[in-house]
């Protein structure tokens, strides 16, 4: 009886802990909200969500139903026009929505707007005609990237008017631009002249929205199987075998895991600075989500740093901190600060 006792209690102790573990990683789950859409991004506004699975429909890429851009590069600040176009030989009906997506690396991801309202109304655009002008004030908050207009419309067979087929209208891609100072062009040439004596800690400490810290004390990771490389359609290289950006865009790059472990990130990227030969820390005053992020073995990742979009001219170098779990212990993790090679904006 004695080892019966023993043994009984064992047990109702080994239940007790695995009850205990089971809460805890309940409150962990609850905690960080585990998503692998990719986005690191988000405003007062309006947020980045899940990766688009938007193609074009056949009927658009045949010309019988488009959706036109007005212009399709513009300021901060200003909004996207459209107009429909409809040579399908049926009548489509539409309503006032729209959706906005982001070009991130090579990916499209949807936009959402908070606190959006859309007026319910309904539209018909009969075959052989184009719509009027449409303009969506929703891009005026956007910040300068990449970006494209989604649409749902339906076709409506006449002779049935219960047919009705469903499309999503895909149109090209637009760039917002950072805003240009509003001042003649000989006050921004001398601005520029004068702006171009500066050091690169005063043209930090002048922009808006951001800050010099302290000195960096990170070192570049070891590991080979781990890799921040900085992309983007408008990288050039330069005479030092550095990328390029142009002042206003934001730094793209990408994650890859080839580890056998499970790679998790938060939204944040950071920045350093190049300050006469030291890496120095530098601050945003950017709002980010507290979402944690995972990336498979074997996976890669598209991100912006969109800090990048707020530095002036200079040297930089981006951070990213991850932490490396084994799926098979979760309680086995490693921390890892990456670091990107150097780029510049210019």
């Amino acid at each position: 009886m004695p080892n019966n006792n023993r043994l009984l209690k064992h047990r109702k102790q080994l239940l007790y802990w695995l009850l205990v573990t089971g809460i805890m990683l309940l409150i962990i789950s609850c905690q960080k909200d585990i998503s692998t859409t990719g986005s690191d991004i988000n405003s007062s506004g309006f947020q980045q969500g899940k990766e688009s699975t938007h193609i074009r429909a056949q009927i658009q890429k045949d010309g019988k139903l488009d959706l036109l851009l007005v212009e399709q590069q513009f300021q901060e600040g200003g909004a996207v026009s459209y107009e429909l176009l409809n040579h399908s030989g049926h009548p489509i009906f539409y309503g006032a929505n729209h959706q906005v997506e982001r070009k991130v690396g090579k990916r499209w991801f949807e936009i959402y707007f908070e606190n959006e309202g859309v007026i319910s109304i309904g539209y018909g655009l009969d075959s052989g005609n184009s719509s009027e002008q449409y303009s969506y004030a929703g891009t005026e908050d956007l910040p300068p990237g990449e970006y494209r207009l989604t649409k749902e419309v339906s076709i409506q067979d006449p002779s049935d008017s219960t047919q009705k087929e469903s499309i999503t209208l895909i149109s090209d891609p637009f760039t917002i631009k950072k805003k240009a100072a509003s001042i003649q062009e000989g006050m921004n040439t001398s601005a520029m002249s004068s702006n171009s004596t500066l050091s690169l800690k005063d043209r930090i400490e002048e922009a808006e929205g951001v800050s010099l810290g302290e000195p960096s004390t990170l070192t570049r990771s070891e590991r080979e199987d781990l890799k921040l490389k900085l992309i983007n359609s408008e990288i050039v290289m330069c005479g030092m075998s550095e990328k390029e950006y142009l002042e206003g865009n934001a730094a793209s790059y990408q994650l890859k895991n080839n580890t056998d472990m499970e790679l998790n990130y938060g939204a944040p990227t950071g920045v350093e600075a190049d300050i006469n030969g030291v890496w120095t820390k530098v601050y945003a005053d950017l709002n980010y989500t507290d979402i944690l992020y995972r990336l498979e073995p074997n996976k890669k990742v598209e991100l912006d740093a969109h800090m990048t979009e707020m530095l002036p001219v200079g040297r930089y170098r981006l951070t990213k901190e991850i932490s490396l779990v084994n799926t098979s212990d979760i309680h086995a993790q490693e921390e890892v600060v990456l670091i990107s090679d150097p780029f510049i904006i210019r």
